[in-house]
């Protein structure tokens, strides 16, 4: 058997992760699994801001943990869980509408049509709101396409 040297070993590593991570549906963190940063999804809908979540109301759907800040919240989200998980997996709404998958800031976010689009940061935020029709067609096709593999 060869042997395989530390920074073969480490390409490799990031060669699997990177392929591991492009699969997955829904953006969360690599080692503790949770989705949007830990931020309660239903208060983007119910205080119509960013609220952080709590560990001891949590959720597992999908693969990810979910986070919320009330038991309220989190049985909302146990009814209807499609009804407030982001558009494109929580992935950047912006850079799905180019085809990639990139992260969030939980503070650069809009609800379209009663569906929650999280983005990059709050600068690609802005332009994305500018153009939010035709990129939100965009990233929808894109997304068909990344749901597939």
């Amino acid at each position: 058997m060869p042997k395989v040297n530390f920074k073969q070993s480490l390409v490799l590593f990031f060669l699997v992760l990177s392929a591991s991570l492009s699969s997955e549906p829904i953006n969360q963190s690599f080692f503790r699994k949770v989705a949007v940063e830990g931020t309660d999804v239903v208060a983007y809908f119910t205080e119509k801001k960013a609220i952080p979540g709590k560990r001891e109301f949590s959720y597992e759907w999908k693969g990810a943990k979910w986070y919320f800040s009330s038991q309220k919240h989190l049985d909302l989200f146990k009814k209807s869980p499609e009804t407030y998980t982001p558009a494109y997996g929580g992935f950047c709404a912006f850079a799905m509408s180019e085809g990639e998958r990139y992260g969030i800031s939980p503070e650069a976010w809009h609800i379209e049509n009663g569906k929650l689009y999280l983005n990059y940061d709050k600068e690609v935020h802005e332009e994305w709101l500018q153009k939010r029709a035709e990129l939100i067609k965009k990233a929808d096709k894109a997304w068909q396409v990344e749901s597939k593999k």
